[in-house]
């Protein structure tokens, strides 16, 4: 499972990355995650319905490292 949390956050930083006015949206049906996000803040960021959005402004690396944790979380992963 944790190789699917490193292919969506992946695709995440990817549509981040390519967002030319910093605003992307991003859905993943099969996992029910939902996103809308500017560079690193995440103003909708929703795993099964729970809200996991979080702090403006932040690092990218913290930024992964939030969406690992979260999606750890929102997808029930334990290691």
């Amino acid at each position: 499972m944790e190789n699917i949390i490193d292919n969506i956050i992946k695709d995440i930083n990817k549509l981040r990355k390519n967002a030319s006015k910093g605003w992307y949206i991003y859905h993943n049906y099969d996992f029910n995650i939902h996103i809308k996000g500017y560079k690193t803040w995440l103003q909708i960021y929703k795993i099964n319905g729970i809200d996991y959005g979080h702090v403006m402004d932040i690092s990218v690396k913290d930024f992964n490292n939030y969406l690992f944790n979260s999606l750890k979380e929102g997808l029930n992963v334990t290691t």
